[in-house]
């Protein structure tokens, strides 16, 4: 029972990263703030450039307030409220509610699955939602690139100068929820993170009651999404970034 209320804590702080699938100008100020780059620094190495976030917009938000200003009083609107929070970078443009909203998706998956014993370790879970951030670019006429966004170095989307930090966008979205307190160090050799299953009902008597259930070790190795190859956990990353000869085209 402890259990179940450790995870309809978490779904409920995972809905709040975006109630109703509103993303809060505060949150995609601080994303900006902690995942912006100067990318070609004069040091030689990405710099902060927090200062980015005086420039998101949310065209979505200005048209909702354009018609509310002009409604008759007493006259219900049916438009919803979403925000649609976004950051120009020359010819392209970061979507940051998009981002967000998917990084929410995976998040509220993952939970769904780890509630019915479908175990993913913790740097498998952080690397989906760099991909969901990956996704969220849209080019000079305002459409979606088809897949990941192509430039792309180490854990940093490149637009010309400046930079977008994938690592840095997901550890935000993590430090809104608490899902590290559904894994546990497992001491053994190889040390693997993994998350505890959801409890299961014993059958053996008329009376439920609940079986405790030992954590599950995930092996070393994971499949690469695109070629298929077994790859160890810790190089997945390296490998679709680099060696894997299906890899989206940077």
């Amino acid at each position: 029972m402890e259990q179940n209320k450790v995870y309809a804590q978490e779904r409920e702080r995972i809905l709040n990263i975006a109630p109703e699938q509103y993303v809060k100008r505060s949150l995609a100020e601080e994303l900006i703030k902690k995942s912006a780059y100067w990318y070609s620094h004069r040091s030689q190495h990405p710099v902060h450039a927090p200062n980015h976030f005086k420039h998101i917009h949310d065209p979505m938000g200005k048209a909702y307030a354009l018609i509310n200003a002009l409604r008759t009083e007493g006259e219900e609107i049916s438009t919803p409220t979403r925000s649609d929070w976004k950051i120009n970078f020359g010819g392209n443009t970061f979507l940051i509610s998009k981002a967000v909203l998917r990084c929410q998706s995976t998040l509220l998956t993952f939970l769904d699955n780890a509630e019915v014993g479908e175990i993913l370790k913790l740097d498998e879970l952080k690397h989906k939602l760099k991909m969901d951030v990956r996704k969220s670019v849209a080019n000079y006429s305002g459409q979606e690139y088809e897949g990941y966004y192509s430039s792309f170095d180490g854990n940093h989307l490149i637009f010309g100068s400046q930079s977008i930090s994938t690592e840095d966008f997901a550890n935000v979205i993590l430090s809104k929820v608490n899902v590290h307190r559904l894994f546990k160090s497992n001491q053994s050799s190889s040390s693997v993170t993994t998350i505890l299953a959801a409890p299961s009902l014993s059958k053996s008597s008329n009376k439920k009651t609940l079986r405790p259930q030992s954590s599950v070790v995930l092996p070393s190795q994971t499949t690469c999404p695109y070629c298929s190859v077994k790859v160890k956990t810790t190089n997945l990353q390296s490998h679709t970034t680099g060696k894997c000869p299906k890899k989206p085209s940077l």
